[in-house]
């Protein structure tokens, strides 16, 4: 169980990491 939520951890940051430089290169570009 705490490797799947250790995953899951990862998963989301990945997933906000991603959601951040796409926002930035968004802005940037815009």
């Amino acid at each position: 169980m705490k490797l799947s939520n250790t995953k899951l951890a990862f998963l989301l940051l990945g997933i906000g990491f991603l959601g951040a430089i796409l926002f930035w290169v968004w802005a940037f570009f815009s």
